[in-house]
């Protein structure tokens, strides 16, 4: 996973955790209520790994990823697997959970 590549990351207040290519896909961070925000995908990792007690190495991959797919805001789970968002990015994360 890319570290300084400019995209956000980020951590919803339910515990999911994100990685937004600003890219592709803009946001508007006073929309993302009750989110964390991180300077680089590691100080996600490390932030995750010290609340939930995982290793960082075990968290390494599990981050869900969001982009453009077919001109439309897409998000990718651990596996890859994608899914359309619909309506907007920013209640999409506030809101997500599994």
């Amino acid at each position: 996973m890319p570290q300084e590549t400019g995209n956000l990351f980020l951590l919803n207040n339910k515990g999911y955790y994100f990685e937004i290519k600003t890219k592709e896909v803009s946001v508007d961070k006073e929309r993302l209520y009750e989110c964390r925000f991180f300077d680089t995908g590691k100080e996600l990792l490390e932030a995750v790994s010290s609340a939930y007690g995982y290793s960082v190495e075990e968290l390494e991959g599990t981050t869900f990823y969001i982009t453009k797919r077919n001109g439309k805001p897409t998000w990718f789970d651990d596996r890859g697997f994608p899914g359309e968002i619909d309506g907007s990015v920013e209640s999409f994360i506030t809101l997500f959970e599994l």
